[in-house]
Formats: C-alpha cells, sequence, structure tokens
C-alpha cells in the first residue's frame, strides 16, 4: 500500500493555482477548517510537511501491534482491517479524481455534507478553467491507530504521505513542482445510513503533544 501550521490562501487572483487552491487541495483539510472557508473558497489552513520523529512512529507502531494483539483474530481485529483497508482505497480515489479532474469519484470518498468534498470540488473546478492537470500525484496512508467511534464510524490516526508530483498545462508545460510531504491526519469515517462503503466524513490534522 502506498500511503504546526502554515497558511495557504486558495485563491487570490490569477496567480492563486500556483500555491493555493489546487496546490491546497493535495492536502486532505479538516472540517475544523469550516470557519477559514467562508463563503466559496477563502483562506484555508495547510499543514506542514515534517514526518513524525522516527522515535514517535516506533511507538505508534506498537501501539498499533499491542491494540491488534489485544482483539486477535475476532471480529473487532477483521472490522479494524476492513475500516484500514477502506481508507487506503479511498485516497486512491481522492488521486483518480485528482489526476483526473474527475469530481464524480468524490462521491465514493466523501459523505454528504463533508467540508473536504467541497475543497476538492472547487480545486477541480479551478483545475478545468485554468486547463492544468496533475501529474505524477500519489498518496499513501500509513496507519498510527484505528478504533471505533460508534456502531458506524471509525476513527482512523494516519500519516499521509504524499509524493512528488507536477502541475502542468494541457499542453505539457510545468506549472508547479510539489515536493513530497508528510502529515499527521485523524480520519473520521461513517457508514452511510442506507448502508454501502465506508466515507470519510472529517479530516482534522493531529497538534504536537505539548
Amino acid at each position: 500500500m502506498r500511503a504546526s501550521s502554515h497558511r495557504s490562501s486558495l485563491h487570490g487572483g490569477r496567480s492563486s493555482l500556483h500555491g493555493g487552491n489546487a496546490a491546497t487541495g493535495l492536502l486532505f483539510i479538516g472540517v475544523v477548517m469550516v470557519v477559514l472557508f467562508g463563503g466559496g473558497i477563502g483562506a484555508v489552513l495547510a499543514t506542514g510537511s515534517g514526518p513524525p520523529p522516527p522515535a514517535a512512529r516506533g511507538a505508534a507502531a506498537s501501539r498499533v501491534s499491542a491494540k491488534v494483539t489485544a482483539d486477535g483474530t475476532g471480529g473487532a481485529a477483521a472490522a479494524r482491517q476492513a475500516a484500514v483497508r477502506r481508507l487506503a482505497e479511498m485516497v486512491r480515489l481522492r488521486d483518480a479524481a485528482l489526476s483526473r479532474r474527475d469530481v464524480a469519484l468524490l462521491d465514493r470518498v466523501y459523505a454528504p455534507g463533508s467540508i473536504n468534498r467541497r475543497i476538492d470540488r472547487a480545486s477541480i473546478a479551478q483545475m478545468r478553467r485554468q486547463h492544468v492537470r496533475w501529474i505524477g500525484l500519489s498518496t499513501s496512508v500509513q496507519v498510527v491507530e484505528a478504533s471505533p467511534a460508534g456502531a458506524r464510524r471509525w476513527t482512523i490516526l494516519a500519516v499521509f504521505a504524499c509524493a512528488p508530483a507536477r502541475l502542468v498545462t494541457e499542453s505539457g508545460r510545468q506549472v508547479k513542482a510539489r515536493p513530497a510531504r508528510r502529515q499527521l491526519l485523524r480520519f473520521s469515517m461513517v457508514l452511510p445510513p442506507g448502508g454501502g462503503d465506508w466515507l470519510l466524513l472529517r479530516i482534522a490534522p493531529v497538534k504536537p503533544a505539548g
């Protein structure tokens, strides 16, 4: 599976795509940013790009191993594995939606009313208007912790890693090169009332302890 805060504007004139909406849209932005979202496309908080320290990643992995061991091979472990697999699938679908500029794919990623869905739809619309697209867009998630938060909800803490990518015009001219970046995020997943696959409701940056 291929799986602190800075402010970034989603648009601010004709040059916004070079450092705003489309680039910011490459990171999941938590629903806590709704206040900054305002009416339409406003300022959005983009989180930092540094990976967690190795010691922290090791401790987190140990916690995951302990939780899985405690659950054994019963229903809880199977449900956790299913939730983690679905998260990875949604990340791949989102990559495809942004790369193809296909808003329809976002319906298979986000729950109705998700602020993240609105932001990604706006990013795709702006890319279409300005005739640009992403090349090499690929993200992965490294799960740190996963736990149920009710009968129809899971919360997953994971490192969201974006590989390097290029924003180019439809003729192939490079507009922006985006370096690799990593961010620790909390994903809230829900099952739709009518049934079906898990969908993302909320994604929020995890603040460092202390």
